[in-house]
């Protein structure tokens, strides 16, 4: 190779064209027809020039001709047609020199200009020839159909990009702008990237697509969306990457009015002890519609007492081989979100048939306690019960009653001393108020910091615990199969000394083992207790539903509604879904709850130091029970002690949240 050359070679795709200025043993330095100076391999020069250039011209010159021989060989590249030159050679086997080919495309003595022609069309035409070194090859038939199918893709998806692109950018910009064909197709792109990101199936189609509209934002996608009026801008998308059904199959509207319909022949009242006259009430918070339990109470002349614990029987009413309920092992549980609820089972059932409304009779089990006054259980029975709601209390007015009445002054006197016996058994009151959060059709965020160790609350959750410890037993005894729950003992105990009891319950919340369920009894160390199951939330849990089919199925004698293996797999599904459901309620409540706050960016709030870590402070802002991390506090500080922060950003939508020490 001699310095003058012209010379060309392939680069992003393209053939380039350049002048030797140049040479270092197998190394080219040279200058490019975009008037660059690059050095170059001796084995990346597909074809030279027979002829030299003077050098010393100015370079301006030299520009000059290396142009025109590149415009001299894309004028000539037009007289090279690929496919008759391919039916010319492509019987034979072999590989063709550039300089070959053209003289069959030119004649003999073809020249350097129309040798570069060559080169371009077929290197461009990317269907009838490849490429190998210097050389060109002639593909099979079946490849040529190959190429063109596989060009004709390209030119699709390249059309499908360009289309789409621009009318994402008008979307985005506001203009009005005419939906293309694909518009289906470029929403569902969208809503993928959305939920799933880049686990989604069509990612890299959408990011192009973005790309292409210049739209790199995070949440692209998702704003699209809201601009399109598809999405809310507070859209849960949990909900769609978990597959969470939020309506009801049009097939289970008429199954709900045949359940109805039969409900209300009274069938069901057959077999069962009428404690209609009781005067049962339920205890709840205002806004509670799905009521499952209530209780009872009567004084017993031994000077021992009767606290009746009355489970809606759901059971009853729901028949195992329905659509509904297998609508509900679909769903598992209700979940219960800010902006409203997604029923385990359609609403008409949840909130009325199933629920025990007052005044209303209901079907129920009713587990028949008789304690004397220090809680100890003197005996028990659970039987299938006819009741009616008298009185649909709250817990605030149970806790206004307490003092004043005498059946919830004993009621709490009854739970307080149960609860003493669990805890002389090893259970561990890790009380940790909660947020409830309720967003209105106006979207106003309305925060609530509700303890959960009230009298009132005490009263139900210690005969809530009670029942379904009964019930545990009652299968634990007879060596029969359900869904037990269990937990072991904490990885570790938590020193409580000289520490306040909000910090001490969230250390040691975090050391408590992972619940456990499965067919067989085992303690639940964290409740004190040597078995437990859950049976007293049969509208909303279904694994509370199948509890009770089984513990029924005892009551009647009857064959068990499930075996070992049946309960094995109710489990494993249903432990995944409620997985699901867990988080979701969590990230809502998170999100709804970042939500309200950056409307109070730039204030102060108040929050205690969970714990100092390398990075700084774990911190808990006291009003909202929202952990966050703080990287430099103005005085050293210990767990526990109290800190005003100042709320500087909120990200709602990427789960961000960031503070500063005020």
């Amino acid at each position: 190779m001699e310095p003058g050359r012209i010379v060309e070679f392939i680069e992003n795709k393209r053939i380039f064209s350049a002048i030797c200025l140049e040479v270092k043993k197998d190394r080219l330095h040279c200058l490019t027809e975009t008037e660059r100076e690059i050095n170059l391999s001796s084995q990346r020069i597909l074809l030279k020039s027979p002829y030299t250039l003077n050098l010393t011209e100015p370079r301006v010159m030299l520009m000059e001709t290396i142009k025109r021989a590149v415009e001299k060989q894309e004028s000539l590249k037009s007289g090279v047609y690929p496919r008759e030159l391919w039916e010319m050679v492509k019987d034979d086997s072999e590989s063709f020199s550039i300089a070959y080919l053209s003289e069959v495309v030119f004649g003999r003595g073809s020249s350097f200009d129309q040798e570069g022609a060559v080169l371009r069309a077929l290197f461009e035409d990317r269907i009838y020839f490849k490429l190998q070194k210097d050389k060109f090859s002639p593909y099979t038939p079946f490849q040529v159909e190959q190429n063109i199918l596989k060009i004709q893709r390209e030119i699709e998806r390249e059309e499908m990009v360009r289309e789409g692109s621009e009318w994402l950018k008008a979307i985005w910009e506001g203009k009005e702008v005419k939906s293309p064909a694909r518009k289906d197709e470029y929403i569902e792109y969208l809503k993928e990237m959305a939920i799933y990101g880049d686990e989604g199936p069509n990612y890299s189609k959408t990011k192009e697509l973005l790309n292409r509209a210049k739209l790199n934002q995070p949440d692209a996608a998702f704003k699209l969306m809201v601009k399109m009026g598809l999405w809310d801008e507070d859209e849960n998308l949990l909900l769609y990457r978990y597959q969470i059904p939020m309506e009801w199959p049009n097939e289970i509207a008429s199954e709900v009015e045949r359940v109805c319909s039969q409900c209300s022949l009274g069938g069901w009242r057959n077999k069962r002890r009428d404690m209609t006259s009781l005067p049962c009430f339920s205890i709840d918070y205002e806004n509670s519609r799905e009521l499952d339990d209530a209780l009872s109470l009567e004084m017993r002349g031994n000077g021992s007492f009767r606290v009746g614990i009355h489970i809606t029987d759901v059971a009853e009413i729901l028949p195992v081989d329905s659509l509904i309920n297998e609508e509900a092992f679909e769903r598992g549980e209700s979940i219960y979100l800010p902006e409203g609820k997604i029923s385990m089972i359609p609403l008409v059932l949840s909130e009325d048939l199933c629920s025990l409304v007052a005044e209303r009779e209901r079907p129920a089990l009713s587990i028949l306690t008789d304690l004397d006054r220090d809680g100890n259980l003197l005996s028990f029975e659970i039987v299938p019960s006819i009741i009616q709601i008298k009185e649909r209390l709250t817990y605030t007015e149970v806790d206004r009653a307490i003092g004043k009445d005498e059946r919830f002054n004993l009621l709490f006197e009854l739970s307080q001393g149960i609860r003493k016996k669990r805890i002389v058994q090893g259970a561990l009151i890790l009380s940790i108020p909660e947020i409830w959060i309720r967003v209105n059709q106006g979207k106003n965020i309305i925060i609530e910091k509700r303890e959960k160790e009230t009298s009132s609350q005490l009263i139900v959750s210690e005969f809530m615990i009670l029942a379904n410890w009964l019930s545990a037993s009652f299968f634990k005894e007879r060596g029969l199969p359900t869904i037990y729950r269990s937990q072991l003992e904490p990885r570790e105990f938590v020193d409580n000394t000289d520490v306040p009891q909000l910090l001490f319950n969230y250390r040691q919340k975090r050391f408590l083992s992972r619940a456990e369920i499965g067919i067989f009894p085992h303690p639940h160390s964290a409740l004190g207790l040597d078995c437990y199951t859950t049976v007293t939330s049969p509208i909303r849990r279904y694994m509370d539903l199948v509890v009770q089919r089984q513990l029924k199925s005892v009551l009647n004698g009857t064959q068990l509604e499930y075996n070992e293996e049946e309960l094995r797999r109710i489990i494993a599904d249903l432990e995944i879904s409620q997985n699901r459901i867990k988080m979701v309620e969590q990230q809502r409540v998170r999100y709804w709850l970042l939500r309200y706050l950056e409307g109070i960016v730039g204030q102060d709030v108040t929050a205690m130091v969970l714990e100092r870590n390398p990075k700084g402070y774990l911190l808990l802002l006291t009003d909202y029970l929202l952990e966050v991390g703080v990287s430099i506090l103005s005085k050293e500080l210990q767990p526990g002690d109290g800190v005003t922060v100042r709320v500087e950003r909120v990200d709602p939508r990427m789960g961000i949240i960031r503070v500063s020490p005020h």
